[in-house]
C-alpha cells in the first residue's frame, strides 16, 4: 500500500465500514484494510489516554500497527529509547485484525516512585502504553485465608482449618472442606473488585488431613482428605515438604467453577508461591 489513509475511532469506523463492531470487548480493537487505507478503532473508555487504567482499544490498535508490521520498538522510557527504523520503502500488509489483550492485567513494576522525577513520570507513563500495558479492572493481590478466616471462625469450626502435626491451627485452612469452598466463594462474589484473591496464607504449616485423619464433614459427604490430592513422592523446592500445587489448584478450580455459575464477569487471583512452585500435574 502507497499513499495511505488511516480512519481512526469508533464512529469513523462506522460510516467508513458501514458497519458497528460495537458492543466492544475489554480493549478489543480492529485493523482492517481497504483500498485507501487502514481502519483503525477499539474499545475506548472516558479518561487519560496515557494512564493504563484507561480503555484505550483505538491506541492498542495503533501500537499493535507500528510495532508489529513497521518494526517501531520502545526500549525504555523516554527518547533515547524509541527506535524508528528507516524504511523508505516500508509496506503494508492486507490486515483484517480483530483482538484483545490475552491477558486482563498488563503491567511492569518500574521500581520506587519516590526516585522517579517528574519528567521520568511522564516518559514512563507513554512507554507503558506504547508497549501495550493496560491494567482496566480492579484487582485485589496478596494472601487472603488469614483476614477471611478468623480467630473467631477457628473457635467455632477448628476442622475448617489445617491439621498440622495432629493439631489444627490457623492461619492456613483445609482447602478440601465443603465450608471452606463456601466461604471463599463468597467471598469472591461479595468482594468488591472486579478480581478478588483466593491465596493460602504466608508461609508454611499447610493441612497434613489423610484419609484417616480428614475431618467428619469429609467422611460423611465422601470428600478427599489434602493429602490424598498431592502426588505421593513430589517434594517442593525445599526438598523436604510435600509439593501441593494440585490440591490448590483444585481447589482454586472449584471456586473458580462455582463463581463463573453464579457471575461469569467475576475473576479471581491465586498466588503461587512457596510449595506450589512444583508445577501441578496434567490431572
Amino acid at each position: 500500500m502507497q499513499g495511505l489513509s488511516f480512519f481512526v475511532g469508533e464512529e469513523v469506523a462506522k460510516k467508513t465500514l458501514e458497519v458497528n463492531y460495537g458492543p466492544w470487548k475489554q480493549e478489543e480493537y480492529i485493523l482492517i484494510s481497504l483500498p485507501e487505507g487502514i481502519v483503525i478503532a477499539g474499545d475506548d473508555g472516558p479518561g487519560d489516554v496515557w494512564s493504563i487504567s484507561t480503555r484505550a482499544g483505538t491506541m492498542l490498535a495503533v501500537y499493535t500497527l507500528l510495532e508489529d508490521f513497521l518494526g517501531v520498538h520502545w526500549f525504555w522510557p523516554g527518547p533515547y529509547g524509541e527506535h524508528i527504523p528507516y524504511k523508505p520503502d516500508a509496506s503494508i500488509p492486507y490486515l483484517n485484525i480483530r483482538n484483545k489483550p490475552q491477558f486482563m492485567i498488563r503491567s511492569v513494576s518500574i521500581g520506587y516512585s519516590s526516585y522517579h522525577t517528574a519528567s521520568f513520570r511522564e516518559e514512563t507513563k507513554k512507554w507503558l502504553r506504547r508497549n501495550r500495558m493496560g491494567w482496566t479492572v480492579s484487582a485485589v493481590f496478596g494472601h487472603s485465608w488469614s483476614s477471611v478466616f478468623t480467630e473467631q471462625d477457628f473457635q467455632q469450626h477448628p476442622d475448617w482449618f489445617a491439621l498440622v502435626n495432629g493439631k489444627r491451627q490457623r492461619p492456613q485452612v483445609c482447602s478440601t472442606h465443603p465450608a471452606v469452598i463456601d466461604r471463599m466463594v463468597e467471598h469472591v462474589l461479595k468482594g468488591k473488585y472486579d478480581i478478588m484473591n483466593i491465596s493460602p496464607a504466608d508461609g508454611g504449616g499447610f493441612c497434613q488431613c489423610d484419609e484417616n485423619t480428614k475431618s467428619e464433614t469429609h467422611k460423611k459427604l465422601g470428600i478427599p482428605s489434602c493429602t490424598s490430592l498431592d502426588i505421593p513422592g513430589l517434594l517442593s523446592y525445599d526438598g523436604k515438604n510435600p509439593a501441593i500445587s494440585d490440591r490448590i489448584f483444585t481447589y482454586a478450580n472449584e471456586v473458580a467453577r462455582r463463581v463463573r455459575e453464579k457471575n461469569p464477569a467475576k475473576g479471581l487471583r491465586n498466588t503461587r508461591i512457596h510449595f506450589l512452585q512444583q508445577s501441578a500435574s496434567e490431572n
